[in-house]
């Protein structure tokens, strides 16, 4: 998603404006006890907060983040959302398709896409994925401070800095083994849909790689560690 760090397109007044307004219904909200506005962007993910602004280019939700500092969050309609659901509205399509700016699916596929996408982070697990490059990453330690002449783990040369290549190497090799994706993780009614399987495939390919990072680099790690201990 495509935050607007500088709030382009909006002046220093309204930004100052929209923040008056979100302190005041943010008050007002906090004595409610109604649901939150959600905007559902085009990667899949469901943003909640407060409606404060709109204009022909951008909403503006405002929340309130874990240290209870409040702050906006503009997205532009144009590449950032998808829907809108108020409170107290029915979900609003703010997608549209346009292939100037490369918007080249219509509502329908695109919303076919976000489907595959939440489907997958929900669906897919990488625990599998992950041990086995924990494993991995654990691996190339024990096997570079293995003492051979002693058959003793831990007790021979020194680990090296090529270690921190392995977490890398891990991920862009489990690129090289595309998976088939299963049916029992997919929605039944999108067996056939190529737009709900793009989306599927994109989302749990991410999976994949930070679970392939994550396991190797924590593999690793845990390797490096017991070398120093084991020799302090």
């Amino acid at each position: 998603m495509k935050r607007i760090i500088k709030y382009c397109g909006v002046s220093h007044i309204i930004t100052t404006i929209c923040f008056i307004l979100f302190s005041i219904i943010f008050n007002n909200v906090s004595a409610q006890t109604h649901e939150p506005d959600v905007i559902l962007t085009t990667e899949g993910k469901y943003v909640k907060g407060i409606y404060v602004y709109e204009d022909r280019d951008l909403i503006i939700l405002g929340r309130k983040n874990k240290l209870g500092m409040k702050r906006l969050i503009p997205f532009e309609k144009k590449y950032d959302i998808y829907s809108l659901s108020r409170w107290n509205q029915s979900e609003r399509i703010i997608y549209k398709q346009d292939l100037k700016i490369g918007n080249v699916l219509t509502q329908t596929q695109m919303g076919d896409n976000i489907n595959g996408i939440l489907d997958a982070k929900e669906r897919c697990d990488m625990t599998p994925v992950f041990i086995g490059s924990y494993l991995t990453g654990l691996s190339t330690v024990v096997l570079e401070t293995y003492d051979y002449k002693n058959n003793r783990f831990f007790r021979g040369n020194s680990p090296t800095t090529k270690q921190f290549l392995v977490p890398f190497v891990v991920t862009i090799t489990i690129d090289l083994f595309p998976q088939k994706i299963s049916r029992k993780h997919m929605d039944p009614d999108y067996y056939t849909n190529l737009d709900y399987e793009a989306g599927f495939k994109y989302k749990r390919n991410i999976k994949r790689r930070f679970s392939a990072a994550g396991g190797s680099f924590l593999g690793m790690a845990t390797g490096i560690a017991t070398y120093f201990i084991i020799n302090p």
